[in-house]
């Protein structure tokens, strides 16, 4: 059907910030607004109990996109806390990354892939392209 699936055949899930008026999904839209004013938004934590992934604890805190594999798990719905944040999509802007965890772990039972795009290898790779200045 088109989906790009992951290791365990369910489909990946993604979101893209939307700060700067979707400048990011724009046709130039990033030139537009330029590069020191652009200002990605999106979250992820290493848990969604750390003080709701304050803007001191985080792994990064300004991603351009998330990608999330649901794991082996997906097909069962969510296993705890930090799994069900990663659901959300496209609406949230905050995610959870950490290593697998059993059902007995304290926010449940977590077993999705996640990964982000830093902004600054996006700036990087569109400046080198001469697309961004």
């Amino acid at each position: 059907q088109g989906y790009l699936l992951d290791a365990w055949q369910n489909r990946v899930i993604y979101t893209i910030t939307a700060s700067n008026e979707y400048a990011f999904t724009k046709p130039n839209g990033m030139h537009h607004v330029g590069v020191t004013a652009l200002t990605p938004d999106l979250k992820v934590c290493a848990s969604i109990s750390i003080t709701n992934c304050t803007d001191r604890i985080h792994l990064i805190g300004n991603a351009v996109a998330v990608i999330i594999s649901l794991g082996a798990t997906a097909h069962q719905g969510s296993g705890g806390a930090d799994e069900s944040q990663n659901l959300t999509v496209p609406s949230n802007t905050t995610f959870v990354s950490h290593a697998a965890t059993a059902t007995t772990a304290a926010n449940g039972e977590f077993d999705h892939v996640v990964t982000w795009l830093s902004p600054y290898l996006l700036y990087n790779a569109m400046i080198v392209a001469g697309q961004l200045h």
